[in-house]
């Protein structure tokens, strides 16, 4: 199951204003860009799914988006429901239909974690990036992982 974490700072003496903790569980075959910048936005892109999708981005400016499925019943899945990216990427009304089709969990076979991903956010805007992405699975007990780590400071609003 993926799951995110999110720590907002209570006071201004914290080391980290914000931390996030993300882990995306997906099937171990469907191809998947690592993290990279596109468009403005830092993160991995889903290749199978035409529009492209993310589960996690950000911004220079320090926008974030995380996106996490609820899960459900296979029986109850909606078999015609549009991808997520392709609701994302039709606009603000398509977002408001993701309410609706958010519950379209499917569980298969060779389905596990695929990405683990740090965000911290420390008190002059410098942005820390630390993922762990497996990058081959012939085996699930036999994958490969890499690790990459992105540094830059969020710009100035």
């Amino acid at each position: 199951m993926c799951i995110g974490f999110i720590k907002v700072a209570k006071t201004a003496d914290e080391k980290y204003k914000l931390i996030i903790l993300n882990n995306r569980d997906e099937k171990l075959d469907r191809p998947t860009a690592e993290m990279h910048w596109h468009d403005g936005i830092l993160s991995g892109v889903d290749e199978q799914d035409e529009a492209r999708g993310t589960w996690l981005g950000l911004n220079r400016g320090g926008k974030i988006g995380m996106l996490l499925s609820i899960t459900q019943p296979v029986h109850t899945k909606n078999q015609t429901a549009p991808s997520r990216g392709a609701i994302i990427s039709t606009g603000k009304e398509k977002i408001k239909a993701l309410v609706k089709c958010f519950n379209f969990y499917l569980f298969m076979y060779r389905y596990g974690t695929r990405s683990h991903t740090l965000i911290t956010i420390d008190n002059n805007d410098k942005v820390t990036i630390l993922e762990r992405r497996m990058i081959a699975a012939t085996e699930v007990d036999k994958s490969e992982w890499i690790d990459q780590k992105f540094e830059f400071c969020l710009d100035p609003l």
